[in-house]
């Protein structure tokens, strides 16, 4: 397994579409949400995409938002501190090429002198409010790797709260989301009938 970014690929919009929804198969990427997290962001970078490699296929991603010059001066020194993991997937059964991945990134912050990560809670350049966790590799790889739930108190931030500067951005607990099962259900019909969600 080899951990390249999306400059070293070189991949077109038509593959990397492919790539998003093959690894993050609960949402669905579009031309314009990806026009959305790369080129409308005036913090993107291609070498700020790093995939996990194997025999040609991508196994698994994790995207970085760090603020650069285009960004307030006082945001700046709001923000200053924080990096941003934007979209974080893999394919089933690949937790360790994420957890690569994630490694990958991490020295990458470091190396910025960034002491934070929040993990999607970069609005609105991010692909949802926290990560869902139907992505049960992702959820268990940020929480082996020493991240937190993000909570209402600051004390839950960073070293303070004992979280090494690394937390889980989930602004809503989506652990306790419920979908009804009529809305299952439904869905259920309208996917055997073509529709995609």
């Amino acid at each position: 397994m080899e951990v390249v970014t999306l400059r070293d690929l070189r991949l077109g919009t038509r593959e990397l579409l492919r790539v998003f929804n093959s690894l993050l198969r609960y949402d669905f990427v579009d031309a314009a949400l990806l026009e959305t997290l790369t080129v409308l962001d005036p913090n993107f970078r291609e070498e700020d995409l790093y995939l996990a490699v194997e025999d040609g296929d991508v196994k698994a991603l994790a995207f970085l938002g760090i603020l650069r010059i285009r960004v307030p001066e006082e945001a700046r020194r709001r923000l200053g501190d924080r990096a941003w993991i934007k979209a974080l997937g893999c394919r089933e059964g690949f937790c360790e090429h994420l957890r690569r991945v994630l490694g990958y990134v991490e020295d990458r912050i470091r190396s910025k002198g960034l002491s934070r990560v929040m993990v999607y809670g970069y609005a609105p350049w991010y692909l949802a409010p926290g990560p869902d966790v139907r992505y049960e590799d992702v959820v268990s790889v940020l929480r082996s790797s020493g991240y937190e739930l993000f909570g209402p108190s600051p004390s839950y931030l960073g070293e303070e709260g004992g979280g090494a500067g690394r937390t889980v951005d989930y602004l809503i607990d989506m652990e306790r989301f419920y979908i009804p099962q009529s809305v299952v259900e439904r869905r259920r019909v309208l996917e055997s009938r073509g529709y995609r969600f």
